[in-house]
This record gives structure tokens, sequence and C-alpha cells, in this order.
């Protein structure tokens, strides 16, 4: 009888645990292109920015570790960048119109600005 107990405890335990992350998998800001590490978090989110002739562009982010870049992918799979340092000037309005560049791979214009984009120096991400 006492063996009941603690292990009926730790399936009580683990089916929290998994409902928990069940409802951030479904309830958080994702796309299908989002790693799963993203999906399972409460404070990362993915979004597409812009899609053009086979080419999708990404931002993904963290509000936890500020930890954010974009990713571009194509037919030929997938790369990742850090994201360009850019300024609102001041008394702008503070959107963001970030768009792929034809026949540009490694390039995106942020508010009509051309942003040559440099790939990431961490690849663990």
């Amino acid at each position: 009888m006492s063996g009941r107990k603690p292990l009926a405890l730790a399936i009580s335990f683990g089916v929290l645990i998994l409902g928990l992350y069940a409802f951030r998998f479904v309830s958080g800001t994702h796309t299908e292109y989002c790693p799963l590490s993203h999906m399972l978090s409460d404070t990362a989110d993915c979004i597409v920015l812009h899609v053009s002739k086979g080419r999708v562009l990404i931002r993904h982010r963290d509000s936890f570790t500020k930890d954010a870049y974009f990713e571009i992918i194509g037919e030929g799979g997938s790369q990742k960048f850090d994201i360009p340092e850019f300024s609102l000037k001041s008394g702008a309005e503070k959107k963001f119109r970030v768009r792929l560049m034809d026949n540009e791979p490694d390039a995106v214009t942020i508010n009509g600005a051309r942003f040559d984009l440099l790939p990431l120096t961490n690849a663990g991400r």
C-alpha cells in the first residue's frame, strides 16, 4: 500500500507537467517554422515577416534571454542571421516592415533601407 501513494503522486506530477507543456505548445505565439524549444517556451515566439519567391523570412525571439535572430528558409535549406542594428528616427511610428530582397539571398530591407545580413556567430541557436 505504501508504494502506491508515491507512485500515484509521481504520475499526477508528470501529468500536470505534461499538461502545462501541452498548453504552452497550443497557445504560444509560434509558426510551423518554430523549433520545438520555442514552441514549448512561454517567452519565445516566431513570426513570419515576409514570403517571396519560395523563401520565408522568420524572426525568432526569446523575450527572457533577449536572444533574437532572423532565419531565411528556402528550397536549399535554412540559414540563420544576426538581426542588423536599426533605429527609428525620433517621432517616427514604431513599426518595422522587413522584406526579403529578390536576387539577394543575404540582404533585407527594413522600412525601405537595405541591410546586409551577417550569418550567426553562435551556431548553437
